[in-house]
């Protein structure tokens, strides 16, 4: 059946205010199909946004199947450290990066930024989160994007991405949650680990196994999806339309223990059915503090630290074929060995 968007040339966004019909139900009134997303949320161009290395404000990018050094992409609005989650949308052309910790301000900022993922050009200011946090999760089914949580909230918010503008509330995670792994999807997306419970000066961790969905709609509470085989935190997460793949951070509980353990597994779900991750394979050497992105077929995992936390950074960049569990294979470096934390990666159109 022909889809509503090639017939009569309008977007979601317009559909409501033109026809006085929900997109939902085009189908039963018009007998018009609503195109699905269709893997709108990933390109063949990765991305990552915000990092640990002055100036702060930096992007890099490569060919998602390249296995050569990243090259610089712009400057984000606000150097930021550990951005508010990430996402792709409009076609897979817009990027997004959420609220941080702002170096240069001292201070949380609360505004988001957005880039054309096919150009090299410096990011705009695309409107404010509520609250300003950073360490969430971003995720995204190329039309809504959604960030979840943040030092330290069960908050979730979204906006829709064609239009940007100040975010809206989504509804509320499982539990007060940051410094976790997040992946989209075309129905689903969802969080991964991390831990809660800033309760004091002293910034207690309690690591968390859950691993907690969403669907795209613009006021629901997250759900539990299952278990990862580890507690762990500073993690990251990759996403193909089938499966989400996490590799692991660290495990990190105080008071408890003092002993901080880094984490080299690679688990996965597939996205359509609930229940406990699977082993997926090992990535020796990649800390924490990594990020993760996937072009839909190639999942790769850039940078991070070592159990320091400190420089010299992790350089690395490793690649993982979503759909065939295995270790990571070495597939480049990043910007000419210039490593880097608490990034946040995305993948868009190159063109």
């Amino acid at each position: 059946m022909a889809d509503v968007k090639n017939v009569m040339g309008v977007s979601a966004d317009d559909i409501k205010s033109i026809m006085g019909v929900d997109v939902g139900d085009i189908k039963t009134i018009v007998g018009l199909d609503w195109p699905a997303s269709g893997g709108g949320w990933f390109g063949s161009r990765h991305i990552n946004m915000g990092h640990s290395i002055y100036p702060y404000d930096g992007m890099y990018y490569k060919t998602s199947t390249s296995s050569g050094n990243t090259s610089d992409f712009g400057d984000l609005v606000y150097g930021r450290v550990d951005p508010r989650g990430t996402g792709t949308g409009l076609g897979k052309a817009r990027g997004m990066a959420g609220s941080a910790w702002s170096i240069g301000a001292a201070a949380f900022i609360d505004d988001y930024d957005y880039i054309a993922t096919a150009t090299t050009a410096d990011a705009q200011d695309g409107g404010d989160l509520v609250p300003a946090l950073s360490g969430g999760g971003g995720a995204s089914n190329g039309t809504l994007m959604f960030f979840m949580g943040g030092v330290i909230t069960d908050h979730m918010d979204y906006i829709t991405i064609a239009s940007l503008g100040t975010a809206q509330n989504a509804g509320d995670l499982l539990d007060e949650l940051n410094s976790m792994a997040s992946a989209s999807g075309d129905s689903r997306g969802a969080v991964f680990g991390g831990n809660t419970g800033d309760t004091s000066s002293a910034y207690v961790n309690y690591n968390t196994v859950q691993t907690q969905f969403i669907v795209y709609h613009t006021s629901n509470n997250a759900v539990n999806f299952g278990d990862l085989a580890n507690k762990n935190t500073y993690n990251s997460a990759s996403a193909s339309q089938t499966r989400w793949v996490q590799k692991a951070g660290s495990d990190y509980e105080y008071p408890g223990h003092d002993v901080l353990t880094i984490l080299s597994e690679l688990e996965f779900y597939t996205v359509a059915t609930e229940g406990s991750a699977s082993a997926f394979g090992d990535i020796d050497d990649s800390g924490r503090y990594h990020s993760s992105m996937c072009d839909g077929t190639r999942g790769e995992v850039w940078g991070g630290s070592d159990a320091s936390g400190t420089a010299p950074y992790i350089d690395n960049i490793w690649y993982i074929t979503m759909a065939s569990e295995s270790d990571g294979t070495d597939a480049g470096n990043i910007h000419a060995g210039n490593g880097y934390m608490l990034a946040a990666g995305l993948s868009g159109a190159a063109s």
